[in-house]
């Protein structure tokens, strides 16, 4: 028998709650719904997002980090006006917040702060305007991955 307390969750999604649960199907179980990584009482944007995080994580810390916000997730299906401005702040976080973090990583710092400055991400016409700087973050970061691969190349064939 399932409880929230106990439960572990999996990568992936499952046919049965025997075979498993992911945090979207433990969402299910929660709010009385069939077996289903997309529930009808989550917000599809807000569902899509945690079925990803739920495959990205590692299996120490899906549970750890997803477990507490479950009950959370009940009751997110509102409108679509909703669902749309959700999807903007999810954009908006991926190209101004998180991108810059992975561009300073690689050291493109210029870059990073170039996608900071950009104006908030919240519909079609600032995405278009965030185009640039985008495009540019990305040329940048491919080439940086691309010296990267070859680097790493020559040091293994330096080891063999």
């Amino acid at each position: 028998m399932l409880s929230l307390d106990t439960l572990t969750l999996d990568r992936g999604a499952h046919d049965t709650r025997d075979d498993g649960v992911c945090a979207m199907e433990a969402v299910a179980w929660l709010a009385g719904e069939p077996h289903s990584d997309t529930p009808e009482c989550a917000s599809p944007v807000i569902a899509a997002f945690v079925r990803s995080w739920n495959d990205a994580l590692s299996d120490a810390d899906r549970t750890r980090l997803l477990r507490p916000i479950l009950p959370l997730l009940i009751g997110t299906r509102t409108t679509q006006d909703d669902d749309e401005a959700r999807a903007w702040l999810a954009t908006d976080w991926l190209a101004r917040v998180c991108a810059p973090a992975w561009l300073r990583i690689a050291g493109l710092d210029e870059h990073a702060r170039a996608l900071e400055a950009t104006a908030r991400i919240v519909d079609a016409v600032t995405a278009r305007a965030a185009q640039p700087a985008l495009h540019r973050a990305r040329k940048a970061g491919a080439a940086a991955r691309d010296a990267a691969w070859a680097a790493a190349g020559a040091a293994a064939g330096a080891a063999a």
